[in-house]
């Protein structure tokens, strides 16, 4: 039998208020810290350092080759050239956030 789980803090399905809520945000982002972590100790890197940058730019040319946890780890430590937010997180009305035909 499958059980739901409840978020203590927002009282809503365990992620179903990410981003909002921390206690939410932490559950789905624990898979992606994870799979980024381990990436980089597997790559002899360590975090917070330009060669961290580096990998983040060759995971993102390269992303058919990585776990989607760990392309969406490397968008994040990219900044939007327009809104130099994370790629894909940063303004709402940031151009590159549009689907171009």
């Amino acid at each position: 039998m499958l059980s739901v789980e409840v978020c203590p803090q927002c009282q809503e399905f365990v992620g179903r208020s990410h981003p909002h809520c921390a206690a939410c945000r932490e559950v789905v982002e624990q898979p992606i810290k994870a799979a980024w972590l381990a990436l980089l100790q597997a790559q002899n890197i360590a975090p917070a350092t330009l060669a961290e940058q580096q990998l983040a730019a060759t995971v993102l040319a390269q992303s058919d080759e990585y776990w989607w946890s760990e392309v969406e780890a490397a968008m994040r430590l990219t900044p939007c050239p327009s809104c130099h937010g994370p790629l894909g997180y940063g303004s709402l009305d940031c151009g590159e956030n549009l689907v171009k035909a």
